[in-house]
């Protein structure tokens, strides 16, 4: 249960002895021993009472009909319930693939491709206008100032 060698579980007594000491280590040990006891006996009583209820509920039936339905091949069921003779499976593998023309008999065309474009050319700027400022808006003169008011 808890994996000791020989070995680690002389040295857990030798420790005991030493700090227990040898006139109380038998009552300890008697102890420890009524204590596991009776942690056995619950967990045994425990599966006792879990086993009793799985028969009381046919659970039981259950996992072995899980059990059962897990080990059938249902794809060859499936395929028996659609063709139980074979005749449809025979039919299909008799038809040629598909041919690479399209689906009415022509073969499909290629994309039409797109004409070479000539590479953009910038744009010169406009000639003795000065570029707008940033405070300049649709009531104000290029130089930033107001128009006269009427």
């Amino acid at each position: 249960m808890f994996d000791l060698s020989w070995s680690e579980i002389a040295l857990v007594g030798v420790v005991a002895l030493i700090v227990i000491g040898p006139k109380d280590l038998p009552n300890v040990l008697r102890t420890a021993g009524k204590w596991v006891r009776k942690i056995r006996s619950l967990g045994s009583e425990f599966q006792r009472q879990m086993d009793d209820v799985m028969r009381e509920t046919g659970a039981e039936d259950v996992r072995r009909q899980v059990t059962t339905l897990a080990r059938t091949d249902v794809g060859r069921k499936i395929d028996q319930a659609i063709d139980p003779d074979g005749k449809l499976a025979a039919s299909l593998s008799s038809v040629p693939p598909p041919s690479p023309a399209g689906p009415f008999g022509t073969s499909p065309a290629a994309p039409p491709s797109l004409p070479p474009q000539a590479p953009a050319q910038p744009v010169p700027p406009a000639t003795g206008a000065a570029p707008p400022s940033p405070s300049a808006g649709p009531d104000r003169r290029t130089d930033g100032s107001l128009p006269p008011q009427d």
